[in-house]
């Protein structure tokens, strides 16, 4: 399991992972079929083997409110909502980064553990996206654990906004330990 306290948080125990690994099957299908969303897959030349991958939502007019789904009891919804409902809207930082203008949103960028520091397997799929950016007339938006800000800068990312919240430590409900993450953007020169 990750290190990232953030999952940890939300997702606590084994039946909480079960349902998260679920969804993101789920959510991978379904950006399989909008036009809207892409996953680019990056795999070991001549096999089988995915090194890597990136999803993203192009983010166009907005659709209206969206509705909430219903999370089992084994994941603690304070810690996903949190983010955005507990905040004043004008720190709401990723809402706020999409509102400014259409963006594409990258939701998740993973390299497998032979990938890290090796052969740039989540530059090359980040800067892929960021060309199909370029194409649309939009900026990449996405949101950054400390430890990858250096990451996205090197690519040419800034930072917009920042969260810092406090969460339980893994293992514990007592909110103890702080969190942050970065909201970056990344715009062409041509926007």
């Amino acid at each position: 399991m990750s290190s990232n306290l953030l999952l940890h948080a939300q997702f606590p125990s084994d039946e909480a992972l079960g349902f998260l690994r679920a969804w993101l099957t789920k959510d991978s299908v379904d950006h399989l079929e909008n036009p809207s969303q892409g996953i680019l897959v990056a795999r070991k030349e001549g096999t089988d083997e995915t090194l890597g991958f990136v999803k993203w939502t192009v983010h166009r007019e907005p659709e209206g409110e969206e509705a909430h789904e219903e999370l089992p009891d084994s994941c603690r919804a304070v810690y996903v909502y949190s983010l955005t409902e507990e905040m004043d809207p004008e720190d709401v930082w990723v809402l706020v980064a999409i509102e400014e203008a259409r963006k594409g949103h990258v939701r998740y960028l993973s390299v497998h553990e032979s990938g890290i520091c090796g052969p740039g397997v989540g530059s090359r799929l980040l800067r892929s996206v960021m060309s199909l950016a370029e194409a649309e007339g939009t900026a990449v938006v996405l949101e950054s654990t400390m430890g990858a800000v250096a990451f996205y800068r090197k690519l040419g990312f800034e930072i917009m906004q920042g969260l810092d919240m406090m969460l339980p430590a893994i293992g514990s409900s007592d909110p103890t330990e702080l969190y942050e993450e970065r909201c970056m953007v990344w715009r062409s020169d041509k926007l």
